[in-house]
């Protein structure tokens, strides 16, 4: 049975796990905060019409919580932009989660510190067919990874600055790239 949200928020905040939201084309201005459920989808119909600002409020997706979070959760079909913290990740931040991202665009994103584009602590997501351009951060404008082994394929960093790491940054972590394209950062 379907329900209509106007808020992406909403929506996360009332799915079960394994249930699916449906995102419509629109841009959403939303700072979205994972909630304590497993194996949700988040899938927007799809990554060049489906925009979620965060408005420089804050993340645009956050994503640290108590419970198992592995890549039967899926984000996928998205523009992640507009993102800002003043400390780690400005788009996605991933702490002790390994979810599935794909076919997401990941632009306008700033972090004080690590990550503009995306932050992964402690994580194994599987992320693929991303474009991550024109984020900042003073480490990892585009990705910063720590602690984990995340799976990277299809990925276009581009544009993205900071003071180390302009495209991505790795630290203490083992991640594996299938068809990493690295330019102008």
């Amino acid at each position: 049975e379907a329900y209509p949200f106007t808020r992406i928020q909403y929506a996360l905040n009332e799915a079960a796990s394994g249930d699916t939201v449906l995102v419509a084309t629109g841009t959403y201005f939303e700072n979205i905060v994972w909630p304590e459920t497993s194996d949700l989808k988040l899938i927007g119909e799809n990554r060049e019409n489906t925009i979620i600002d965060g408005d420089s409020l804050g993340r645009v997706i956050y994503m640290n919580v108590e419970i198992e979070i592995d890549m039967n959760t899926e984000i996928r079909g998205f523009t992640v932009s507009n993102g800002y913290f003043n400390n780690l990740g400005g788009g996605i931040y991933l702490y002790d989660v390994s979810p599935t991202l794909s076919d997401l665009l990941i632009t306008g994103n700033s972090s004080g510190t690590d990550g503009g584009g995306i932050y992964l602590s402690v994580s194994n997501a599987a992320i693929s067919n991303l474009i991550i351009s024109n984020n900042s951060a003073n480490q990892g404008g585009g990705l910063f990874t720590t602690s984990g082994s995340p799976s990277f394929d299809n990925i276009m960093l581009s544009g993205n600055t900071a003071w180390q790491g302009g495209g991505l940054f790795c630290q203490g972590s083992s991640p594996t790239f299938d068809n990493l394209t690295v330019i102008g950062n």
